[in-house]
Order: structure tokens, then sequence, then C-alpha cells
């Protein structure tokens, strides 16, 4: 036996636990987990020391061996696979910086050469650990500690990343762990925060970019800050009975309070209203529903309700080309969509609508033909008009023109009291005949008479002239 081998395990013994308790206890803030770790160094020193007290170099070694067995079963218990390869390779790492501290300075190596190194390996790490994740602080640099050390344990809590909006699972792990286990992390763009359920409540919301997450905390689902487009399809009856479909438009987002975007930056938002909005979805067959379908679900049921309110005709308009009853629509959708969805701190940035156009294709044959119907009597309303409009002129045009003789006759026979009764006839004729060619000139008459009739007449006139 080694007197001097034997003082070295020794002194290890007692100094490598209370090491461990210490570091343990920094990186874990559990007396639980420090203290497991104080206890597995612990034994695995005493295991050290009672091989070099019975057996020497070669009684160390089996030592060493069986401590190697004994962390990769810890480790394969917490771990799986990854803690059973770690766990070992830690402990065999650390055994041989003990071994080349004693070869090169005895009991003086372990303070010069091992104590050294294991502070230079793990100082390392930690100073490693905030470069590899996009930390926008120095507070979580302990966070960022852990989540190397228990990756490479096996006992992190789940990694997730968003990818295409939707939050994948890459990393595996258990969020239950108790035991040196977590942090969780979560990656997302600036757009995105993701929401911490615990149990059965929100638990916080966290931050673009990258979000840690406690024991017992899952993702709930993920927030868009950016304003949202929502165009969707409505299934609607009129107050006649007929159902019509109308696409609708819906541009939103959540309510920044004024603020905008600002460069470098994420988006603007609001955790307290964030939880408004998450504690406000409703739910549909015993699950909420995200954050969006909100704005889907409301909207449907407003259109309807405007739709509801107009007969299929007033929708169209179709004996009033110049009104468009959509606009009338779309105010009043916005103005109630937007009122509703203030109680869900989404703000409504606009909205629109296509054509109402009916479910069924024979609707279209039926109102054509009631609105050709409709026409076909205005247009024979109208020409009944006009024609008695017509005839109203011609017999106002032939009262002028005996009004017109009647008052020539008698200037003739005023003038000359002894006129002969046949040249009085023929004076009246052409008298006559001059009036209708004066009535027959007027715009408002002649449209209604035949080309001929002007040069009938004048023809007339110089037969008598």
């Amino acid at each position: 036996m080694d007197p001097e081998l034997e003082s070295a395990i020794s002194i290890l013994a007692i100094v490598t636990p209370c090491v461990a308790l210490v570091l343990g206890y920094l990186s874990e803030r559990d007396l639980l987990g420090a203290g497991m770790l104080f206890g597995a160094t612990a034994i695995a020193c005493i295991l050290c020391l009672v091989g070099v007290v019975l057996g020497g170099w070669i009684g160390l070694l089996i030592a060493i061996l069986l401590d190697t067995f004994l962390a990769y079963r810890v480790g394969n218990s917490f771990g799986k696979e990854r803690g059973a390869v770690f766990v070992p390779a830690l402990w065999l790492g650390y055994c041989f910086s003990c071994a080349i501290g004693y070869w090169a300075g005895g009991t003086l190596g372990f303070l010069t050469i091992t104590l050294p190194s294991v502070v230079i390996f793990w100082g390392g790490l930690f100073l490693i650990s905030p470069h590899l994740l996009p930390l926008r602080d120095h507070d979580r640099w302990i966070k960022a500690f852990r989540s190397l050390v228990t990756f490479n344990l096996g006992t992190n809590f789940p990694y997730h990343v968003l990818e295409d909006r939707e939050l994948k699972e890459r990393v595996p792990g258990n969020p239950y762990g108790r035991v040196f286990a977590g942090p969780g992390i979560v990656l997302t763009d600036p757009a995105h925060v993701p929401i911490i359920w615990e149990g059965l409540k929100f638990k916080d919301v966290g931050q673009p970019g990258l979000t840690f997450t406690k024991r017992f905390e899952t993702i709930y689902q993920t927030v868009d800050l950016r304003p949202q487009l929502r165009s969707f399809h409505i299934d609607a009856i009129t107050k006649d009975g007929i159902r019509v479909k109308v696409l609708t438009f819906v541009p939103f987002r959540l309510n920044w309070d004024g603020q905008e975007p600002k460069l470098p930056g994420s988006f603007p938002f609001d955790k307290k209203r964030i939880f408004k909005t998450m504690w406000a979805q409703p739910v549909e067959s015993g699950q909420k529903v995200a954050w969006d379908e909100v704005v889907v679900i409301t909207a449907t049921r407003i259109m309807r309700q405007i739709i509801g309110q107009y007969r299929f005709d007033e929708l169209c308009e179709c004996f009033d080309p110049g009104k468009d009853p959509r606009g009338a629509i779309r105010e009043e959708f916005k103005k109630r969509l937007g009122k509703e969805l203030q109680e869900y701190e989404i703000e409504l940035v606009g909205g629109g609508i296509s054509n109402l156009d009916p479910e069924q294709g024979s609707v279209f044959d039926q109102r054509i033909k009631a609105w050709q119907a409709e026409w076909e009597r205005k247009i024979q309303t109208v020409a009944g008009e006009g024609k008695a409009n017509a005839i109203w002129e011609v017999e106002r045009a032939h009262a002028q023109a005996q009004a017109a003789l009647i008052a020539a006759i008698h200037n003739v026979v005023k003038e000359r009291p002894g006129i002969d009764p046949e040249l009085l006839t023929k004076i009246a004729a052409l008298r006559f005949i001059e009036a209708l060619e004066d009535m027959a000139c007027a715009p408002h008459v002649q449209q209604e008479l035949p080309e001929s009739t002007v040069e009938t007449m004048g023809y007339m006139r110089k037969m008598l002239a």
C-alpha cells in the first residue's frame, strides 16, 4: 500500500464531495439535486479510498472502473443514452486529471494541476454556453449553462423551434423531471411569443427569440404579433330563405396600445393584453380555440346576422343599378366586429366582402325571369306614356290650327264685308293649310309625323294659291 497515495485519495474523498455540493447547489438552486450529487461523489471517492487501502494501484483501478459502471447506470436512469455517456465521461475525465496531478506533483499536484483543470473545464463551459443560444442579456447565463449541462445529461425539458408558423419539438424531454432537469428552450422569430401553460392556468408570456421554460411548464400556443389577414367564405340565409355565400376579408392585429415596431427589436406586445386575449378565447368541443380563430368565429356570426336582415333582391338591387348594398353591409360589419373584438384585445384594421352569390345556381334563373317581367312591365308603361304624349301633342296642334284658321277667316271677313263666299272658302282652306304647315314644323310635332307630310301640305298650298 502506498501511504502517499492513500493520503491523496483521502484528501480527494473529503474535498470532492464538498466541491460537488457547492457546484450542484449553484447550478440547480435545489438542495435535493445538490445533495444527490454530493452523495454520488462521496460514494465514488469512498470506493476509490477502499480500493487503495485494500489493493493499492490495482484496487484503485478496479474502484474507478466500478464507479464508471455505476455512473453509467445512474446516467442511463436519468438521461438514457446521452446521460449514460456523459456521466461516465465526466468521471473518467476527473480521474484522469487527478492522475496527471498526482504523477506531476503528488498531493500538491492536486492543487496546482487537477483543481485548475477542473475550474477551467467548467468555467469554459459556463463562458461558452451563452454563445450557443441567442441571449439578449447576461441575466440568463445560468440558464444557458444549465441547458448545456442537462442537454448532455439527457434530463433537459423539451426544446421547441418555430418553423413555418408551427411550433415543432426539436429535442424531446420530460417537463416533469425533478433532479438535474431543465430548463426547456423555445426559439421563435421577432414576431412570435410563446404562451406558457402550467397545469390548469396560463403561467407567463415568453419573449420573442429565446424563452426558457421551467418544470411543469408547457407551450400552450404561439401568438403572432404581426398584422393578420384572414379570408374565408361565410354561408348565410336571407330574410326570404335563400342561402348565399360571401367571401369575407378581415385584417386585424393584437392591440399594440399605440406602439409601433422599431429596429432593432421585436414587434410590440403587452403581456397583460395577451393574457386577456387568451382567457377570453371561446371553447369548441371542450377545447379552447386559437386566438386568431376568435376573429373568424365572431365575424361569421355577425355577417350571418346582417345578411338575415335583407331579402335576396335587396342584396342585388336589380331595380336601382346606382345603389350597392354591399357598402352598407361592409360598414355595419366592420363597426360591429371591431366593437366585439375589443373585448379580446384585438384591433380590427379593416374589412371587406366580395359578391353575394346564392348556393343554388337555379336561383339566378328564377330571379332573372322575375326581373325580366318587371322590366318589361316598366317598358310597356313608358311606351304607353310616350304614345299618349304623342296623341296629345297632335291633338293640341290640331286645335291650334283650327283656332288659327278661325282667327284668319275672322280677320278677312272683318276687312272685306262683301267678299264672295266661294273666294272666302278658298281663303279658309289656304289659311288652314298654312296653319298646319306651321304646326308641322314644330320639333315636338315633326318627330311624330311622316317625312312626306310637309311636302304634301306645301303642294296643296300651291294648288290653292
